[in-house]
């Protein structure tokens, strides 16, 4: 067997075993869930860009400091995604932030 034919065979093989796995698309990477920490202590999640799942695990809704600091850090992983110079609005620069405690 010479070198071309076990390339063929290779790509062959992938080819065929990708099947619907490969149609699958991830998720765009400015969507995502995040835990973040802030100053106060409590533990926070965020939802960028889509819906909180589940029921809320803290029945204490946070104020409005304390969201923004959630906010912020939930934006950290877009930020080094675009870097400093974005169009705007789009869902890196201007994004759909959601955040409720999970822990005091």
């Amino acid at each position: 067997m010479n070198l071309r034919s076990v390339a063929a065979s290779v790509s062959i093989g992938a080819a065929l075993s990708c099947g619907a796995g490969c149609a699958q698309q991830r998720e765009p990477d400015y969507i995502y869930t995040t835990t973040v920490t802030i100053a106060d202590g409590k533990t926070v999640e965020c939802a960028v860009n889509e819906p909180l799942a589940g029921p809320a695990a803290s029945d204490a809704p946070l104020s409005t400091a304390e969201k923004r600091q959630a906010e912020v850090l939930a934006m950290h992983r877009l930020f080094l995604e675009t870097g400093p110079w974005s169009d705007y609005p789009t869902p890196y620069t201007a994004p759909d932030i959601k955040c409720r405690a999970i822990r005091q």
